[in-house]
């Protein structure tokens, strides 16, 4: 139990700013990052051949932003080293994030 002094109004701040910063720090991630918007045409849609499972990963590589990196990807998702960058490879995934980053800072530059 927190006891706070009443006579002084700088501790019950104090107290207040503790509890709202300790509820903001449980909250989970994915609700204070939004999910990528994948919907604009371009080469970070699913490639043809693309298994829903390997454009997942893809997608997973995305939102981890730009200081992504493979074996992050493959220790998210419980697979290989090998394996993710095999998929990397053989879709493309530098140089599709690539795209899909400077798409998103085009569109976020862009005047309304």
């Amino acid at each position: 139990m927190m006891t706070t002094n009443t006579d002084s109004p700088h501790t019950a701040q104090t107290a207040t700013t503790s509890t709202a910063t300790a509820s903001t720090i449980t909250e989970p991630l994915e609700e204070l990052e939004p999910k990528q918007d994948l919907s604009a045409p371009g080469v970070w849609n699913p490639l043809p051949g693309e298994s829903p499972h390997s454009y997942s990963a893809f997608v997973h590589y995305l939102e981890l932003g730009p200081g992504a990196s493979l074996p992050r990807v493959a220790q998210a998702l419980g697979r290989s080293l090998t394996s993710i960058q095999a998929l990397s490879a053989r879709h493309h995934w530098m140089d599709r994030a690539t795209a899909y980053r400077q798409h998103v800072s085009h569109e976020s530059s862009t005047p309304i």
